[in-house]
């Protein structure tokens, strides 16, 4: 594990002991990227929206945050570190979706082949990694409330999955049920030992409709019950809370571009009861959602998705004076690539009973790379993102498919860091190139890498 102590800005956040925060990935509008292209940063703001703060920018991702809210676990590409009192420490893991567990490790989810991934745990203690699951199926794992057991899917044929239980300590794996493999199913692991599920009822002309059911995760029931039965149905908004009392659903009554608004409810673990909270205007869909504290006011984000995947806002809901509020618009967002994916933007509320005390950090790169250049194909512009870890005599050579030398577009020494550059496909003597295919090569420290991109006219 490497430590920076530079990197962090000598400017304390420190929270009162009822101030509270919420923490969330948004997008990073100081990059003016357009919505295809945008990219992520951890943000912190107050329930109104206002004094919103960069926290860790330049491609970073919030992740978990621990039990006693000391520590902060980001990705930034493919790589996870930890915020720690005023430290950013890089674990030397490439990996992603990593989850603080009981006793401070964490688990974290590696790729290895197309919807199939592995699921490893990290010691802190001696920096070991061990493998917990081979074969993770839909990239998507739950911690139950105590976070000593993961639940999880396995292939099991060609259209269906299992639900299973593995023990992080013990590696023991418990069978709970066989579903369907698609539609995508969320699960939410309660503290009073049931898995809490939406399972498709049946299909409509607008897809799948989902109801919440609920199983026993120690796999002594056969089927899960059924709890809700909403016209419109139950679907489950995905959160990394804990030790929750409700859970909150939506029901998709319209999906059109006609004014309507989508129904929100809540449903209480204990009382099996529905509440119905409030709405979200149509064409826009929930994503993700967190409780504060004291469970009485909620933050859930939205993306719009009535012409494309396009961001939206979050919206705060204040249950006990009946009220909510919108922060922002284009701020939180869905890529399109993250559909089926369990690496959506998360939102984290601190504070209240609990004592934080965060600086602010700037998150390096922990290691040389070059990203794909983009647009590609492009005219007659493109953008070239790379990451220094280190001050680095950087080196961006534009070639031809012959090998001949077009552009020395970067020779010169830079400071570590997030970098781009642009391309405006002209030579060294500045004068437009023909379209067709180019090569573009780094050389920055022993870091050797090229790749290829398209110019058309």
């Amino acid at each position: 594990m490497t430590k920076y102590l530079t990197i962090i800005v000598l400017m304390g956040l420190g929270l009162s002991q009822d101030e509270e925060f919420i923490y969330s990935t948004l997008i990073d509008t100081s990059f003016g990227n357009n919505y295809n292209l945008w990219t992520e940063a951890v943000y912190k703001f107050n329930e109104q929206g206002l004094s919103i703060e960069e926290l860790i920018p330049a491609r970073s991702r919030i992740e978990d945050i621990s039990e006693n809210q000391s520590k902060i676990l980001f990705t930034s590409g493919d790589s996870i570190m930890l915020y720690d009192e005023g430290l950013i420490e890089y674990l030397n893991l490439i990996g992603s979706e990593p989850s603080f567990i009981y006793n401070g490790d964490i688990v974290f989810r590696q790729d290895i082949a197309d919807n199939l991934y592995q699921l490893h745990m990290f010691s802190f203690e001696d920096g070991s990694s061990t493998l917990i699951i081979d074969s993770l199926y839909q990239n998507n794992y739950k911690l139950s409330s105590d976070k000593q057991n993961v639940v999880f899917f396995e292939k099991a044929s060609l259209d269906s999955v299992n639900i299973k239980i593995v023990n992080v300590v013990s590696g023991f794996q418990t069978f709970i049920l066989k579903v369907p493999e698609n539609p995508r199913i969320e699960i939410y692991w309660a503290n009073n030992d049931y898995l809490y599920l939406n399972l498709s009822t049946h299909i409509t002309e607008f897809g799948h409709q989902k109801q919440l059911f609920r199983i026993h995760s120690s796999g002594i029931d056969e089927q899960p019950t059924q709890l809700t039965f909403l016209e419109n149905g139950f679907n489950l908004i995905e959160t990394k809370d804990s030790h929750l009392d409700k859970i909150i659903g939506i029901s998709y009554s319209c999906f059109t571009i006609f004014p309507c608004n989508n129904k929100l409810f809540s449903f209480n673990f204990e009382t099996n009861q529905i509440q119905n909270i409030g709405s979200i205007k149509n064409c826009y869909a929930t994503v993700f959602h967190s409780w504060s504290h004291d469970n009485e006011k909620v933050a859930l984000g939205t993306y719009q998705y009535c012409w494309s995947f396009l961001p939206g806002f979050i919206k705060v809901f204040n249950l006990s004076k009946n009220d909510s509020s919108i922060i922002g618009e284009d701020i939180y967002g869905l890529n399109p690539g993250d559909w089926l994916s369990s690496n959506r933007m998360k939102i984290f509320w601190v504070g209240g009973q609990n004592n934080v005390n965060l600086s602010k950090a700037k998150s390096l790169p922990n290691q040389f790379k070059i990203n794909q250049n983009y647009p590609n194909p492009f005219n007659p512009t493109t953008t070239l993102d790379y990451e220094l870890p280190l001050n680095a005599l950087v080196k961006i050579t534009i070639y031809d498919m012959l090998g001949n030398v077009v552009n020395h577009l970067i020779n010169e020494a830079q400071t570590s860091g997030y970098k781009s550059v642009i391309w405006n496909a002209t030579n060294n003597l500045g004068q437009p190139v023909s379209a067709g295919v180019y090569l573009y090569n780094i050389e920055a420290g022993d870091f050797r890498k090229t790749k290829k991109m398209i110019l058309l006219k």
